[in-house]
């Protein structure tokens, strides 16, 4: 994907600017207003607020929207516990959302630009092989952005199983952590704000975050490293045992 974008500065510029909107939006009084009268409905609507929920988040992931408020926002609505069991399968639901539409808009124009590339096909035939273990270990890496992952994501061979249970399984542990964030936040503005309430919890919480960032790019580096090379190497050996084709050509007249 980098690869594509790197040769189309207009494209990049393009990325830049759908992936600032999210965040320039919650800055808005109108779009806070609406987060303010969501949260309403679903203290005060059951399961249609649950929908409604997922239905807002799913659009979320559609335009790349950041993961953390709705969990928080989940979390303080229902609590740690429910708001958590809500914003882990809505977090799935938003990934898949992003990862569909990167399927029919974004495989094709990468597949041009990187066809034949070497180390581009090696990548594929990993996550197509080893997909699962490679989008958990993705999810679980906090300092990936995860917004923009199942973009990524779908612009390579690996199947959507592996893609939304590697996302299920990676996002559960920092959805229960934002959810619990959300559970102690004291005011609806204070959510929709961004505000966060310190606590120890809070604060080792954010510990782990930085410690799993740095094990998982390192856990995520050396994985890829050894099944690029696994690979390429397999596909070197398979190049030498392949018999040359030598054309013959018999004399006629």
């Amino acid at each position: 994907m980098w690869i594509a974008l790197t040769r189309r500065p207009l494209a990049t510029l393009g990325l830049a600017l759908f992936l600032l909107a999210p965040f320039i939006a919650l800055r808005q009084p109108a779009v806070q207003a609406a987060l303010l009268a969501l949260i309403e409905y679903m203290r005060s609507s059951g399961a249609r607020g649950v929908a409604l929920y997922l239905l807002v988040y799913g659009l979320g992931g559609a335009v790349a929207a950041p993961k953390a408020p709705f969990h928080v926002l989940a979390g303080f609505v229902y609590g740690p516990i429910v708001g958590a069991l809500v914003a882990s399968p809505a977090g799935t639901l938003a990934a898949s959302v992003a990862f569909g539409l990167g399927r029919t808009v974004l495989q094709n124009v990468v597949r041009r630009r990187v066809e034949g590339n070497p180390t581009w096909d090696a990548l594929g035939e990993l996550l197509r092989d080893d997909g699962l273990r490679a989008v958990w270990l993705a999810r679980m890496t906090p300092v990936i952005p995860q917004n923009i992952f199942s973009f990524a994501a779908a612009t390579t061979p690996v199947r959507y199983r592996h893609f939304a249970l590697g996302t299920w399984l990676g996002l559960l542990p920092i959805t229960c952590f934002h959810a619990y964030l959300g559970s102690i936040i004291q005011s609806a503005a204070a959510v929709v704000r961004g505000e966060q309430t310190p606590s120890v919890a809070a604060k080792v919480g954010s510990v782990v975050i930085v410690i799993a960032s740095v094990v998982g790019v390192g856990a995520m580096t050396r994985f890829a490293k050894k099944r690029l090379a696994e690979i390429l190497a397999q596909r070197e050996a398979a190049k030498e045992r392949a018999p040359e084709a030598t054309p013959t050509s018999e004399p006629t007249g």
